[in-house]
């Protein structure tokens, strides 16, 4: 049977969010969210985490009894001249070195995964997706142990194990060539309750 390789791209997408119902948020309208920004006024803090949309403007020429700071951020962008206020998520890949050549094998530690590390700096309420991209190696060391039952009970599966040894070897080769095989066995205690003291048996 010929040796197909076979290369299995995963990209798996990991949701990261901090407490503040941001998928809740997510459903509202600009004026529902509006609303919301127009009741936070008490400081920069209140307002960037009422709503991931809210932002404050640091105008303080307004006497603050009066002035509204955070609004929604296109409400923002259009009536603030000295700077808005508006932490986003940031991303950051700290270790997304490549995978692992298909063709080297007996690799210590191989690399699956894409990026090996990321650091998520969240802002409260606003989901995020991180995509990480899992590739499967062919040669991707495995050891398979089998500890055998050596009791009169097992006979017959000894028997048949010692049919499918050379089977099962060459299974484990379609998966990855760098593969080995062991095999153990045990036998109970001959008492009771491990074993019957039947003779007869």
């Amino acid at each position: 049977m010929a040796n197909t390789r076979l290369t299995t791209l995963l990209v798996l997408y990991c949701v990261l969010s901090l407490p503040g119902g941001g998928n809740a948020q997510s459903n509202l309208t600009d004026a529902e969210i509006s609303k919301q920004c127009s009741s936070a006024q008490q400081s920069c803090k209140q307002c960037i985490t009422t709503n991931p949309r809210c932002t404050w403007c640091n105008d303080n020429r307004v006497p603050t009894a009066i002035r509204k700071n955070c609004k929604l951020d296109k409400e923002n962008n259009q009536t603030c001249s000295v700077g808005v206020n508006s932490p986003q998520t940031l991303i950051n890949k700290t270790i997304d070195e490549e995978f692992t050549a298909e063709n080297k094998t007996n690799v210590t530690h191989p690399i699956q995964l894409k990026p090996q590390e990321v650091s998520v700096k969240l802002r409260i309420g606003q989901p995020t997706k991180v995509n990480i991209t899992f590739h499967k190696l062919i040669d991707f060391p495995l050891d398979l142990y089998y500890v055998m039952d050596l009791s009169l009970s097992m006979r017959d599966d000894l028997a048949q194990l010692k049919i499918l040894g050379s089977t099962l070897i060459d299974v484990l080769r379609n998966v990855t060539v760098n593969t080995r095989l062991g095999f153990g066995t045990f036998v109970d205690k001959v008492i009771a309750p491990f074993a019957s003291d039947n003779k007869d048996m």
